[in-house]
């Protein structure tokens, strides 16, 4: 099922905002590539695209939390690495062909969907409220 962005999900920070919508249009690309009958390098191509633009997403995220000390930074920083792992072992999965690429791809998509919207509405808003009282 493919993730369609509502203004719900905005945080009111332009550039998070949008990078979240590109986390979004990759995660539709992995979803597309899960569709059978799928072919692991497709599959591992758009994984390795949604990890590589969620990392720089995240340093950016990181960043923020730094400069303007954030206090739940270590939790949210372990929630980050916790995605980055799991789409890291999907590919491994799908690499050394431990498990049917369907299977793998279907779970990956569901995972990467449910991951998006629960990390933006749960976690992200934590810190915008924080960014936000110190005066971004």
């Amino acid at each position: 099922m493919r993730l369609v962005w509502n203004e719900g999900y905005n945080l009111g920070l332009a550039i998070v905002d949008e990078q979240h919508r590109n986390i979004l249009d990759r995660t539709n690309k992995l979803t597309d590539a899960a569709e059978p009958p799928c072919e692991p390098g497709s599959v591992c191509d758009a994984l390795e695209d949604l990890l590589t633009y969620a990392h720089y997403h995240f340093l950016m995220e990181e960043d923020l939390f730094a400069r303007f000390r954030y206090p739940g930074a270590a939790k949210h920083v372990a929630l980050h690495d916790q995605f980055r792992q799991k789409l890291r072992e999907y590919i491994e999965t799908i690499k050394k062909r431990e498990a049917e690429v369907e299977t793998v791809a279907s779970e990956a998509a569901l995972y990467a969907s449910k991951w998006l919207f629960g990390h933006v509405l749960n976690h992200d808003k934590k810190y915008r409220d924080f960014l936000r009282d110190h005066g971004m």
